[in-house]
């Protein structure tokens, strides 16, 4: 992945150390591999603190390099927006977005760009199966609806539940994530993934224009 420092940069602000890793082992990587190797990645750790989200949009509008921040952020997780009782997926993500959006005070169009892991950001290591299945060294089938795990039982707890069962233990974030993002098929989260579509197209598309 494209240092920050050498160029433009996007800042991504990160839910947490999961996502932090997923920006350094996936997505930069796969920007390269999509030939947008002059932009850099520079993701940003919120540790859930969400209050922080308008106060570093801000800040990087100083930093002439930064071109855009997006968010990458678990929708289970969000806690801010009252969503109704019966609301869809789909429903609670654009409730959320909004919400969002309304954090951030308007900027120039184009330079704030809330989305969300849904339901968490392990749900691309569900859909795509491979990688996990090799750090569990047990073989598992891809779950292509994989972002419609209910709020009850994320994605996390699921992949938490599985290393449990076949390596007796807890699945360790910071341990076990980087080796996981680092081999996961891009192919097959992009496909079966709507959600995490919408978001890599986005961050490639404001990739793209300024490369």
């Amino acid at each position: 992945m494209t240092p920050p420092a050498a160029g433009h940069r996007i800042v991504i602000l990160c839910e947490g150390d999961t996502e932090v890793i997923a920006v350094k082992n996936f997505l930069g990587p796969q920007l390269d591999r999509d030939g947008l190797k002059s932009v850099g990645l520079q993701p940003i750790n919120l540790k859930a603190k969400f209050g922080d989200i308008s106060i570093k949009t801000v800040g990087s509008t100083k930093d002439a390099r930064v071109v855009a921040v997006f968010t990458l952020i678990d929708l289970y997780g969000l806690g801010g927006p009252p969503y109704p009782k019966a609301a869809s997926v789909a429903q609670k993500h654009s409730i959320a977005r909004d919400w969002l959006q309304g954090q951030v005070p308007l900027l120039d169009a184009g330079f704030f760009h809330p989305h969300f892991a849904v339901h968490d950001i392990e749900a691309w290591l569900l859909a795509e199966g491979t990688a996990l299945s090799s750090r569990l060294q047990h073989k598992l089938k891809p779950e292509p609806k994989a972002e419609s795990i209910d709020f009850d039982q994320p994605p996390s707890k699921r992949v938490n539940t599985l290393f449990l069962q076949h390596r007796k233990h807890a699945y360790r974030k910071k341990l076990d994530a980087p080796t996981l993002f680092k081999q996961v098929s891009f192919e097959a989260v992009y496909t079966t993934c709507p959600y995490f579509k919408v978001f890599y197209d986005d961050l490639a598309n404001v990739a793209r224009g300024i490369s």
